[in-house]
């Protein structure tokens, strides 16, 4: 099942370990920032992963978010820096990014160059 919790605006790593246990589809889009610790609690869960609120991730964050099983939506960064890219080049299921993300020719590159717009106005890489 679905747990949304679009009103939580922090999280803990604790929180984000026991979280990560409980649904197929876990909507986060309240918080706007995650520490390194929490990104690796996520990355422990199995499914559709919300994080639509997040504007900037730190590469050891991007790193244990690519971990994750399942599709990532991060649709509120504006940029993907090419680190940032190449960690997730390694998630085995899809980013979806905002049509208006900025990505150099090189984070491009590393998350392929089958980018598709999805709706209303999305980028998706598989």
């Amino acid at each position: 099942g679905m747990l949304s919790l679009g009103g939580l605006t922090t999280i803990t790593a604790a929180a984000s370990r026991g979280l990560a246990q409980r649904s197929r589809a876990l909507v986060l889009n309240g918080i706007t920032a995650i520490s390194d610790d929490v990104a690796d609690g996520l990355q422990r869960h199995q499914g559709l992963l919300y994080l639509n609120g997040i504007t900037h991730l730190s590469e050891p964050a991007a790193k244990s978010l690519a971990s994750h099983d399942g599709d990532i939506y991060l649709q509120g960064l504006r940029e993907l820096p090419d680190e940032i890219a190449r960690a997730f080049a390694r998630l085995k299921e899809r980013l979806y990014l905002d049509a208006s993300v900025s990505l150099s020719p090189a984070a491009f590159a590393a998350l392929g160059s089958k980018a598709e717009r999805t709706q209303p106005d999305g980028l998706r890489f598989q």
